[in-house]
């Protein structure tokens, strides 16, 4: 046997036999329980199924057009063989049923749930069931309101059972009062199982029967006593005519009907009715008409709804698809199961060989081993299996874009991404025409390589101590000292040594993006810009990767000097062009001039002009003078003190308060670093922390800062005070730190929730992968991530959904510019507002003195303020104490103003 069969099988078909329920036809009442059903559970399909020996008859259903099935491929022969309801979520993937004829072909049952139908409680005649064909979630209310649907279709089989063993006992009594009564039970059985309204028309003598809720329907009372006439008279002329044209052809024909129509009730409300009927006969004669009666008005609308609903997603749908058919990559989309769920055109293009085994529910596995074996990628050839299993683990876990070579010496980026849903959704872009660029670059770069090696070795048995530069034909650091040594001792009278020190912007750069071929092409064409600037008798050289220094006497030095700077400055602004790539690049330059001077005091007066001019701006000159180098032995000064700072612990924070928005509340602090120093006092940090950037030492103030100001919200927590968030500056440079991860885990636990701010001026796009990374370590730690100086610097959209705050800090700046409450805030704080709330993002002030500003930007949808309105930066006695009397005011009053000397309030200009 293909199909289970219970132990008191043959009991229970001679049970179905006795009803006579097979091939009875089918029936209005049974009907709208399965209607009932597929609406309640949502299921395009519904079927009242009957089990026989060898098949399966759908007494009633919905949404299929069989009226039968083999009984060894029903779903509900494996229903019957217990008590409870047998719900198969995905066929596709049960053993008993992934090779049915009924999931491989129409109508491709996917879900099934199926309740057993009895009705002696011993013999499960066949089942309530509903069908979809694609995976479908039932909730515990849904089937129990199958559970009661199977309830009504067993009271409606019990009913035919009565019916029929009424039959029996046409011959003991009269066929009218069989008749009656059997149309009485039936009638009254419809309205209490099933919430039908029923009715009969009798013939001879003529006479109109309507059950209670048929009235109910009708809005008519219950003692009313209907008759043909009048019933018709509820339905408009068209509705009329198609309910006499039913009633006529099943006098004539013997013919039912059933019918959706209009009908206005006797209270005047419109609604829609199922008017089903069929003719009755005694003996081969006609002898009147039975009915059932139900109110659809809700149904109409659910389904007008559902209608409505569809025909918008159809349309989203092609528009959808039409967008991804222009895409000119290839697009891809697989299910949380890895199989396909949609792809364009260009996909099955671009993988031409695997384009058979493209197709709507393949496996993403199955479409890589067609490939695999029609050849379609030429890099797996020889290691088929250990290439397939990393294909398969990279797109499990997409990890950014990777590159893939296809057959035809093509190239493939690939770029996958995981939904929230668990899908892949893939593109593949052509870099073909790049990947040949780029190889041909490496052989270029090879051979220049290996070109320089050889003219290295060349040079260096040739002549250990050059004194030309090989690359641009210049002098070198060496010829230039042995000339200023020369220089020194035969300076003609009258005239000056003149050193011009030239620095190329932006070089860096163009060496990390184009390569050290386009910086090589640079300095040889800086190095022709030199000559041209200068006379033949000048002398220059080039002194290291993008230094050069030209070396002269002149009488007017000074003056010669500044127009050969600014000659080269104008000269260097023009763009390069290098392989059809523009290269842009600037010049700064210090000028040093003196009578008889040291060697090393020119060459180290020359740098320290250079210094100022590009720390001043760049692209400039500057001429050295004793007070430059006043400044640079300050700033050494000032290097020598910070790094005995360090060693003595003079580097601690300071507090200021942030308070919401919303009713001035305390929500956290930022910690600040100072530095007490002993003699000068306490020095704000725009003093110390660029000393500190030179220094690198810049990671070691933020280590200091976390650790000390954990360390006093520590403390403040043990004396009752409570700081709910403890913000941290973060430096690019602590940020790329391999310990920072460490270090925080090693402060565990912290009195308080943790965040750190980033400065927004930080080019967060020039690292993005690592950038992520790190971030998403740090909110693994459960550390918020703040975007500081919002509105300042680089920060974009982009960046915005790439960083992924936690908030953002609009810059003081910006807050600045709100001079009174009634006056229209800055355009770009507005579009910041708008472009955080937006995005979900908080939104913190920094800067704020005025009840005004507060006002404004709460209005914008700022959150947190921070600034002199509230407080200033504290010690962490002064906090203390600001946090003991601090009380936030419904008003905007300020809680702590800072007083000057005079008395009057100190605006807060900048958070140092």
């Amino acid at each position: 046997m293909k199909y289970p069969v219970l132990d008191d099988e043959a009991s229970r078909l001679q049970l179905l036999d006795d009803i006579g329920l097979m091939h009875s036809g089918h029936s209005a009442e049974f009907d709208a329980i399965t209607d009932l059903a597929a609406q309640l559970l949502g299921c395009p399909i519904a079927l009242i199924s009957i089990v026989g020996e060898d098949e399966q008859w759908f007494k009633a259903s919905v949404g299929l057009d069989a009226t039968r099935a083999p009984r060894q491929d029903a779903f509900c022969g494996h229903t019957i063989m217990g008590k409870e309801p047998m719900i198969v979520r995905d066929a596709r993937h049960d053993e008993r049923f992934a090779a049915n004829p009924l999931v491989i072909g129409e109508p491709h049952v996917v879900f099934y749930a199926g309740v057993p139908i009895s009705i002696d409680g011993e013999h499960n005649l066949g089942t309530l069931c509903v069908i979809d064909k694609k995976p479908h979630q039932i909730s515990d209310e849904q089937l129990e309101q199958l559970r009661g649907l199977a309830k009504v279709a067993e009271g409606l089989i019990a009913s035919v059972k009565t019916q029929n063993e009424m039959n029996r006992l046409r011959l003991k009594e009269s066929r009218k009062s069989e008749e009656l009564s059997k149309t009485a039970i039936l009638l009254e059985q419809v309205k209490e199982l099933t919430g039908i309204g029923g009715w009969e028309l009798k013939l001879d003598p003529p006479s109109l029967r309507w059950t209670d809720e048929t009235k109910r329907i009708h809005e008519l009372p219950l003692d009313y006593e209907p008759n043909l006439d009048e019933a018709l008279q509820f339905y408009g002329p068209e509705a009329r005519a198609a309910i006499e044209s039913s009633i006529e052809k099943a006098m004539s024909d013997g013919l039912g009907w059933d019918l959706e129509l209009p009908l206005t009730t006797a209270l005047g409300n419109d609604i829609w009715v199922r008017a089903a009927g069929r003719p009755i006969f005694e003996n081969g004669i006609n002898t009147g008409l039975i009915g059932a009666f139900q109110d659809i008005t809700e149904r109409r609308k659910i389904a007008q709804t559902l209608q409505d609903s569809e025909t918008k997603a159809k349309k989203a749908q092609q528009r959808l698809w039409g967008a991804i058919e222009a895409l000119p990559e290839a697009f891809v989309m697989y299910d949380a199961e890895d199989r396909l769920v949609t792809c364009n055109k260009k996909y099955k293009e671009v993988y031409a060989a695997s384009a058979p085994a493209i197709f709507e529910g393949a496996a993403f596995e199955d479409i890589i081993q067609f490939g695999l074996d029609n050849g379609q990628y030429p890099e797996a050839v020889g290691q088929e299996e250990a290439w397939l299993q990393e294909r398969l683990e990279r797109h499990k876990n997409p990890s950014g874009p990777m590159e893939q070579s296809v057959v035809g010496d093509r190239f493939l980026q690939i770029h996958e991404v995981r939904t929230e849903q668990g899908d892949t959704v893939g593109f593949r872009t052509d870099v073909t025409e790049l990947h040949r660029q780029k190889r041909a670059l490496e052989r270029q770069a090879s051979e220049m390589e290996r070109q320089a090696l050889a003219l290295i070795k060349a040079m260096q048995d040739a002549e250990a101590a050059s004194l030309t530069d090989g690359l641009t034909g210049l002098g070198n650091r060496r010829g230039l000292d042995m000339l200023l040594e020369d220089w020194e001792q035969r300076v003609a009278p009258g005239f000056e040594v003149v050193l011009i020190h030239v620095d190329l912007d932006r070089f860096k750069a163009i060496n990390d993006v184009f390569g050290h071929a386009a910086g090589d092409h640079v300095l040889c064409v800086v190095s022709q810009i030199l000559r041209d600037s200068v006379r033949s008798n000048e002398y220059i050289a080039r002194v290291g990767g993008d230094e050069f220094v030209i070396a002269a006497t002149f009488k007017n030095a000074q003056s010669a000097a500044e127009i050969i700077a600014d000659r080269i400055i104008k000269a260097c602004q023009e763009s390069v062009d290098f392989n059809g790539q523009e290269l842009r690049f600037g010049a700064s330059i210090g000028i040093a001039l003196a009578k008889n001077i040291g060697i090393g005091d020119l060459m180290e007066n020359a740098d320290i002009a250079l210094y100022d001019a590009k720390s001043s701006g760049r692209n400039r000159c500057t001429l050295f003078t004793p007070e430059l180098r006043a400044v640079a032995e300050e700033k050494k000064c000032m290097a020598d003190e910070l790094l005995r700072a360090f060693a003595d612990d003079q580097i601690f924070p300071h507090f200021q308060p942030q308070v919401s928005a919303e009713d001035q509340s305390l929500v956290g602090v930022e910690a600040l670093a100072r530095w007490q120093h002993p003699t000068m006092g306490l020095v704000p940090p725009d003093v110390f922390l660029p000393v500190a950037e030179e220094l690198g030492r810049l990671g070691d103030i933020d280590d200091i800062i976390l650790r000390t100001s954990l360390e006093t919200v520590q403390r403040l927590k043990l004396q009752g005070i409570q700081i709910p968030k403890l913000s941290v500056n973060l430096s690019y440079r602590r940020l790329k730190a391999k310990s920072l991860l460490n270090q925080v885990e090693d402060l565990r636990p912290w009195p308080c929730r943790l965040a750190f701010e980033l400065l927004e001026t930080i080019d967060y796009d020039q690292d993005a992968d690592s950038f992520s990374w790190i971030l998403d370590k740090l909110r693994d730690q459960d550390i918020e991530i703040e975007l500081d100086d919002f509105g300042s610097g680089r920060a974009s959209i982009t960046t915005l959904l790439r960083l992924r705050p936690d908030r953002i800090k609009i810059d003081r700046q910006l807050v600045s510019s709100i001079a009174h409450e009634d006056s229209s805030a800055n355009p770009l704080v507005k579009a910041i507002c708008e472009m955080g709330n937006s995005l979900n993002i908080e939104m913190t002030a920094e800067g704020v003195e005025t009840e005004a500003q507060a006002k404004v930007l709460k209005h914008l949808g700022c959150s947190v303020f921070q600034g002199y309105l509230f407080a200033p930066a504290l010690s962490e006695q002064d906090l203390s104490q600001w946090l003991k009397n601090y009380k936030p005011r419904a008003a905007w009053t300020p809680a702590l103003l800072h007083k000057s000397d005079e008395g009057q309030a100190t605006p807060f200009r900048r958070r140092i």
